[in-house]
């Protein structure tokens, strides 16, 4: 009977004595090429978003970060496509001041470029970056879109900074450029001003 109930057990759990082996780790999906980020197409180009804000703005130059290639392309996708979603919030807010709160060009431009975003794979120490870059821009589209449907009525069209939204997405933008920082610490002086500007003048605050 015991050799029975051993037998059983094997049967149903598993034996004991087998070598449990880990699988591989799947590789990482390509990343596209800097060409196929989404361009805003708005009334202000990015240079003209980050002076109108006014912000200073220094281009990030990850090569001399000494990354691996693919890390380094991730990065430059997430500025680039950062850098596009800053034109789209300033020129939309500018739009939305003067009364023009349609705003389906912001609407569908900022849904490719979340699109394009979430098609990428972070690199696995960026994978909590990744998504609060995403869930911050998430909370600027509700942001406006509750903007477009009050119309002339909405409270915060002169201290945006007091929306809920909006705090909750300078809070996402805070922590993901503190984990960025943290994982991939930049080397050079210009990229440390970088990194800061392509995430502050994304956010309203």
């Amino acid at each position: 009977m015991k050799h029975i109930s051993l037998l059983l057990a094997a049967l149903l759990f598993g034996c004991s004595d087998k070598t449990e082996t880990k699988a591989a780790a799947k590789p990482l999906k390509a990343l596209p090429g800097l060409s196929e980020v989404p361009l805003a197409k708005t009334r202000l180009s990015v240079q003209e978003a980050y002076e109108a804000i006014p912000h200073r703005r220094t281009r990030a130059d990850v090569e001399d970060e000494g990354l691996d290639p693919r890390d380094e392309l991730y990065l430059k996708l997430v500025f680039s496509a950062i850098d596009e979603s800053v034109a789209l919030r300033v020129s939309t807010q500018i739009d939305f001041i003067d009364g023009d709160t349609d705003g389906n060009g912001y609407f569908e431009a900022q849904d490719r470029i979340s699109e394009f975003l979430e098609e990428l794979a972070p690199p696995p120490k960026l994978v909590g970056y990744h998504g609060m870059v995403l869930a911050a821009i998430s909370d600027q589209r509700a942001f406006f879109a509750e903007w477009r449907d009050a119309g002339a009525g909405f409270t915060h069209k002169r201290n945006v900074g007091t929306h809920a939204k909006v705090q909750s997405a300078s809070g996402k933008l805070r922590s993901a450029y503190g984990t960025l920082i943290k994982e991939y610490p930049p080397l050079s002086s210009q990229n440390k001003e970088a990194y800061f500007d392509y995430h502050c003048a994304l956010d309203f605050i």
